[in-house]
């Protein structure tokens, strides 16, 4: 389910995503399978993918994603947004800010 990337700050969109996924999958204990499983996923592999920055995380997924990583289905969104689509997530919420993309931040361990 990958595609071409079509630029480098994409691609690093990517492997920040998939830091951020492994970051709050690990967290929680979680294994790929495990949240392959709980999302719907038929692969586990994909998750796999995901995490090494190699595929997207599909947009109607954010919602079930997220809740499997018990963190706020909004803060996920966002977070996403601010990897894979930054000029939706500037003209939705202003101005890029780092902390967005961190597990903390996603979490609500920082306001």
């Amino acid at each position: 389910m990958t595609t071409k990337l079509k630029s480098p700050i994409e691609q690093e969109g990517r492997r920040k995503v998939g830091k951020l996924l492994k970051a709050l999958r690990d967290a929680e204990g979680l294994t790929q399978k495990n949240v392959a499983d709980a999302t719907g996923m038929e692969y586990y592999t994909f998750v796999s993918q995901l995490e090494s920055g190699y595929g997207r995380v599909p947009s109607e997924m954010y919602e079930r994603y997220a809740k499997v990583l018990k963190v706020d289905v909004k803060r996920f969104t966002q977070a996403m947004l601010f990897y894979y689509d930054k000029a939706t997530y500037k003209a939705l919420f202003g101005a890029l800010s780092p902390e967005v993309g961190t597990a903390d931040w996603v979490r609500g361990s920082r306001k």
